[in-house]
């Protein structure tokens, strides 16, 4: 596919899939396009020059597509609503070096109030590059929703990051990264609402958001060498909001 159609399709298909003119049947045929695109522009060494910040937009984005869909899946037939997870991570993390201690940490991680997270289509893990490094990111789903109501989705993100990212640092120690993997990145998709009004759609949408750590600052991070604040403040922090159609903005965990 050529590079400037691709492009293109990233900034439109995540808009045409966000309208909510569009059937909920149509925007599930444009996942699969859509999928194919994010990784072809992660793998494929001659589009090193899309920006980081396009890619991770982008994959925000879909996963708010994906979570706004399913809390309409009253509208869908059952086996569309099913299709939006991944039921068996094995046989996909068959593909990764670090599959065994992937398929443990998967297997262990707890989000807030003791849930499993879920694990949408457009992959649960992958390798991306990171200011010129490799990190590997982890894309999982809670289902926990926060409250819109006097709060900014900077305060909702990090209820999100205490609930769901600090407590399971220390299950990556079983990564050897020595070789290759300088950043740890973890997106959670999650759902927002004011809670004074039904939480349904439209008043309840998904807010996605990303946080990157370099791994070292993760290491010193779980052996008590730095601490939570300092960690959060070294580390970067991405969020696409519930009013957001595509792109990301810099965050804060306050």
């Amino acid at each position: 596919m050529n590079k400037k159609y691709k492009v293109f399709a990233l900034l439109v298909i995540p808009i045409f899939l966000l309208s909510n003119e569009i059937e909920s049947k149509s925007k599930l045929k444009s996942f699969g396009i859509f999928k194919e695109i994010i990784n072809d522009l992660s793998s494929n060494p001659q589009e090193k020059e899309i920006p980081f910040d396009l890619i991770l937009g982008n994959m925000l984005s879909f996963n708010k597509v994906q979570y706004n869909i399913f809390v309409l899946k009253n509208q869908l037939e059952e086996k569309d609503a099913k299709n939006m997870f991944i039921s068996d991570l094995s046989q996909y993390l068959d593909s990764f070096k670090y599959k065994d201690q992937l398929k443990n940490i998967f297997d262990s991680l707890i989000l807030g109030n003791g849930q499993k997270p879920k694990y949408l289509k457009l992959d649960p893990v992958r390798i991306i590059p990171y200011k010129n490094k490799k990190c590997i990111l982890i894309n999982i789903v809670s289902e926990n929703t926060y409250n819109t109501l006097r709060t900014s989705s900077n305060s909702r993100y990090a209820d999100v990051l205490r609930a769901c990212v600090i407590p399971n640092l220390s299950m990556f120690s079983e990564i050897n990264n020595s070789e290759d993997i300088a950043y740890f990145g973890f997106i959670v998709t999650y759902g927002s609402a004011n809670f004074i009004e039904e939480k349904v759609s439209p008043n309840l949408k998904a807010e996605s958001g990303c946080i990157i750590i370099n791994w070292n600052d993760r290491k010193k991070f779980v052996e008590a060498e730095i601490s939570e604040n300092e960690l959060l403040a070294r580390s970067g922090i991405y969020l696409s909001d519930r009013d957001m159609i595509v792109g990301i903005k810099k965050g804060g965990a306050s």
